[in-house]
């Protein structure tokens, strides 16, 4: 459209900015926020960022396109786009491009070699138009798309191939929606442009892990670079081939925790420079392989480099960094990853300064996989455990694992190349060196789920800086454990952490700014992450004269630019805090200034060369207990360690399940050191009684079937249970169809496809369907793609809870199976798969559907269990999307004792709710989900788009989600519904 003018974003146009956000809801997916958008939430926004441009595609007073770029943090030379969006009314009018090649000229005039992006997997349809403008769709990722244009448009050879013509009109692109699958010779990613201007081609390849030019024919360059192999192991010498004219046929490269290479390399008239660079971190947005580079550089008319990532690790990886020992243990199991194709290989480890000893290793079994190694009587205190892994070919470095054995008299401090760690006898501090975060956790458990991570920052900026994707440089001694870098986007600057646990179990940490550089700049200094848990249960904040301490519901309370101060001063106190299962975690910031995004900051202050500026210090307590109890330590210091148990004693001790089938025994037993009389009712008749002395019971059978209420008396205490009695004959069958798997009764039928993720596609209630679903296709919903919908198995990694295992991709067997519970024999489906990849796990997951008899009941259960012993880390969901009566824009989610309503006029607003959840449809229909011990569940509300509930391995060592679904109507199910919440409550743990 020739009258949409570039124009760039200031304050005051926040509220034409609102406008488009409102007008552009339809093309967001339900749970994105554009209708609670205010000015003030763009003008914070867009405050201290380190935006590139922010630029808005206007028709008179009208937004109607906004792009947003910032600094790509870990990566100086990378550019990313936050935000695209064009109104709902205007697209495919040509305004995404305008504004996609306007940020592009954009980052190129100031120097950026890349330009990324991303998009949620169901927005498929901008991926041509993205393609178009140069962006590439990198394989593996959701949907992570990089584009090279910037630095094409950079080099003078290309700009004199152009001629004057505009690039866009030469680029030569395959606009397929599909990922940009293509290797080179050795089976390394890359991807290839072409442009042409009539008269000439020029072809310009890029490495993926390396981020840069790999090679070029064209324009008068012809070069390449490509390694004989595609993976290095430490100790295994490996070249890279040289291909063009005047260029090095072959330039060796070793490794052992750094490559190394000559500093030059003699060919035709002048020598070639050479360089090995350090690894660049991860950052945030490209969930895919990072790896150091090796370039050769090119003495043109403006240098040219080019060359690969050499991605380096040691045959065998070991994941284990600090252990706790337990009096008597005799084994140390260490978690290993095979890098190097081979079946077998050698441990070498020794403990403190004591003799190597040496273990075989079977690594045939499986690419993720645990060994043993015996412990010798270790003394109370730190030890080091080093460990090496050789191969026929390869020799791995030496790593360090700490090992603890308590009690300790004084937190312990400890290092290695990769970690820092301080210890308690009951809380562990991980500093590591990738990045400079911080987890918190307990000791004795095992360390893939912490509690919270925190960290110190600095800025400006606060949120996308690089501070957090360096390598950092870890000191240990007798004040705490430190890390300190250089800051990259701040050439001249240093940056450093500094961290105490104390024996109170109380972690201090401060951060500091050494400006050696010759210029002065302005500083402030965050803190991220501190006072929140993982998983938010509830939030605390003092009020005047009280305290707010309540459930959090996302996205909706409480609401960052509303419900919480933008000073500190202005909170009576200056502490916030977080509560889930009895676990609190507790913040104290005096002396810091300000509120970002609920995380402590100050302000900017300027620092000279020469300088050192330092934040103020920050408190947390991690600590098992109420929000009460730890508030008491904070205010008296007078820290208490402890644990409460998992599991408790109840009286009387009840064992009767919710639903049953006729004859079933229910038993009362007396836990208690005296005897008291007990007695057995069904409603008003005794079906038993007698006196119980200290651990002995009393059963009986409950014969009647229908809705019962059995109270068990022991000592004048009766508590009362609602049961529901089934027919010893009620029929329930599992069957095929069709090739999908069928589970019936006289109260509805489940089909479940095994080939697409397994996934419960068709619920009907009374022949009516009560699921939202697709099938045998996938569709697209929010941000997964593929959404199945109904009833869906989802299994992800640590770090990629947004881009699940993708099962359907996957064989997987099936199989018929009887399933015991209460009573009852029900019949299942069984599905299995089984993943053995380097980039993943090594895992079976199980996937049981269950169904009852005569009952409107479904019990799901997804189990993973590691195949050679290696712990899997990750999430373990189930996820249901119900439409009770048939309906999605009518239903009310409610939970909770008293019932709590969701509003539904905040989609994606999402909870974590402490019992079951339950949606009701306009008629009375209901679907209830009771989450068994061991699992949490997820409520999210999408609005007219329908309800989710979320059936979610809690962190710690289970891998197992199992969910009780009821399904039936408020007037015939009640009963049921009570009997199943009176259960949920009595077996869970009182200290959840």
């Amino acid at each position: 459209m020739s009258d949409v003018r570039m124009v760039e974003y200031d304050d005051g146009l926040a509220a034409a900015l609102v406008r488009m956000w409102r007008e552009s809801a339809e093309s967001w997916p339900p749970g994105f926020p554009c209708e609670s958008k205010t000015p003030d939430w763009i003008r914070q926004k867009h405050e201290n960022r380190d935006y590139i441009h922010t630029t808005l595609a206007m028709t008179g007073d009208r937004v109607v396109g906004y792009i947003r770029t910032k600094q790509y943090g870990g990566e100086p030379e990378a550019a990313y786009v936050a935000f695209v969006n064009v109104v709902t009314d205007m697209q495919g009018q040509g305004i995404g491009k305008k504004l996609l090649l306007d940020s592009i000229a954009r980052v190129t005039e100031q120097g950026y070699y890349r330009l990324d992006l991303d998009t949620w997997p169901a927005n498929k349809l901008a991926v041509p138009l993205y393609k178009k403008a140069g962006f590439i769709w990198v394989p593996e990722t959701d949907v992570h798309m990089e584009c090279y244009v910037p630095a094409l448009l950079q080099r003078p050879e290309f700009m004199d191939f152009l001629g004057g013509k505009f690039w866009y009109d030469c680029h030569v692109r395959n606009t397929d929606i599909a990922t940009d699958e293509e290797r080179s010779s050795c089976g390394r990613r890359i991807f290839t442009y072409e442009f042409d201007n009539g008269e000439e081609k020029v072809r310009a390849e890029f490495d993926l892990a390396g981020r840069l030019l790999s090679g070029w024919r064209g324009a008068g360059i012809d070069g390449a670079v490509e390694p004989a192999e595609r993976k290095f192991y430490f100790g295994k010498p490996v070249e890279l081939t040289i291909s063009g004219k005047d260029l090095p046929g072959r330039i060796p490269v070793e490794s052992d925790e750094e490559l190394r290479t000559p500093e030059a390399v003699k060919a035709g008239k002048e020598p070639i420079v050479l360089r090995a660079v350090p690894n660049v971190l991860d950052v945030p947005y490209a969930r895919r392989e990072r790896a150091p580079r090796v370039w050769l550089e090119l003495l043109l008319q403006k240098p040219l480099r080019m060359g690969v990532g050499v991605a380096a690790d040691d045959p065998v990886v070991l994941k284990n960094t600090a252990e706790r020992v337990i009096p008597g243990q005799k084994k140390l199991r260490l978690d290993l990853k095979r890098r190097q194709e081979v079946k077998s290989a050698t441990l070498s480890y020794r403990f403190d300064e004591g003799p190597t000893s040496e273990l075989a290793l079977d690594t045939s079994r499986a690419t993720f996989f645990s060994a043993e190694v015996p412990l010798p009587d270790l003394s109370p205190g730190a030890h080091t455990l080093t460990v090496s892994v050789r191969t026929e070919s390869a020799s791995g470095g030496a790593r360090e694992v700490l090992l603890t054995k308590g009690p300790l008299e004084q937190p312990l401090g400890w290092r290695s190349a990769r970690v820092a760690v301080m210890e308690t006898d009951s809380l562990r501090a991980v500093l590591y060196s990738r990045g400079g975060h911080l987890r918190i956790g307990p000791t004795g458990e095992q360390w893939a789920h912490p509690l919270s991570v925190v960290r110190l920052t600095a800025g400006p900026p606060l949120f996308g800086g690089d501070l957090p994707k360096q390598r950092y440089t870890l000191e240990v001694d007798g004040e705490g454990i430190h890390a300190s870098c250089d800051w990259p986007s701040h050439p001249g600057v240093g940056f450093s952490q500094h961290y105490r646990l104390g024996p109170d179990d109380v972690l201090e940490g401060y951060a500091e700014v050494h400006n050696r550089s010759e210029s002065p700049a302005s500083f402030f200094f965050g803190a991220i992450g501190w006072g929140r848990l993982l998983r938010s249960g509830s939030f605390a904040m003092p009020i005047e004269e009280t305290v707010l301490h309540s459930q959090v519901h996302e996205q909706l309370f409480p609401d960052f630019t509303t419900d919480f101060p933008r000073r500190v001063d202005d909170l009576p106190q200056p502490w916030l805090g977080n509560t889930r299962d009895n676990i609190t975690c507790l913040a104290t910031f005096d002396g810091w200034e300000r509120l970002d995004m609920v995380y402590p900051r100050t302000e900017p202050v300027d620092l000279e060369p020469g300088g050192t500026l330092r934040s103020p210090l920050i408190r947390q307590i991690t600590s098992i207990g109420g929000l009460k109890s730890v508030l008491g330590r904070a205010s008296n210091k007078g820290w208490i360690a402890g644990r409460p148990p998992d599991s408790f004693t109840r009286f009387p001790e009840v064992e009767i399940p919710p639903v049953c089938p006729t004859g079933t025994e229910v038993t009362l037993r007396n836990p208690a050191r005296g005897t008291r009389k007990a007695c057995l009712y069904d409603g008003k008749e005794a079906l038993a009684e007698t006196d119980l002395s200290p651990g002995q019971s009393l059963s009986a059978k409950l014969e009647v079937p229908g809705q019962r209420s059995v109270e068990l008396a022991l000592g004048g205490v009766r508590p009362r249970f609602p049961v529901r009695v089934v027919e010893t004959d009620a029929s329930a069958e599992a069957s095929g169809r069709n090739g999908n798997l069928h589970l019936g009764n006289d109260r509805f039928d489940v089909l479940i496809n095994p080939e697409a993720r397994g996934h419960v596609h068709s619920l009907k209630v009374e022949g009516k369907q009560w699921l939202h679903a697709s099938d045998p296709e996938p569709s697209t919903f929010a941000y997964f793609s593929p959404w199945f919908g109904g009833i869906v198995p989802s299994v992800s990694l640590e770090g990629r809870f947004m881009s699940p295992l993708r099962l359907e991709d996957y064989e997987c067997s099936s199989g018929k199976k009887k399933v015991r519970l209460w009573g009852f024999e029900l019949p299942s489906w069984e599905t299995s798969w089984t993943i053995d990849e380097d980039e993943r796990c090594s895992i079976r997951i199980t996937w049981t559907v269950s169904i009852f008899p005569g009952l409107p009941l479904i019990r799901t259960v997804l189990l993973v269990t590691p195949l050679a012993g290696h712990p899997f880390r990750g999430n373990t969901m189930v996820e249901g999307f119900f439409s009770p009566d048939g309906n999605l824009d009518s239903i009310e989610l409610s939970y909770g004792s008293p019932r709590k309503v969701h509003c539904r006029d905040n989609p994606g607003c999402w909870t974590f709710l402490d019992g079951p959840g339950r949606l009701t449809g306009p008629a009375g229909g209901f679907v209830e989900a009771y989450p068994e011990p061991g699992t949490l569940l997820l409520a999210e509300d999408y609005s007219s788009m329908g309800c989710f509930l979320t059936a979610m391995a809690l962190p710690g060592p289970t891998t197992r989600s199992a969910c009780t679904w009821l399904v039936g109507r408020l007037r015939k199910d009640g009963g049921i519904a009570a009997a199943m919440s009176a259960y949920e409550k009595a077996v869970r743990p009182i200290f959840r």
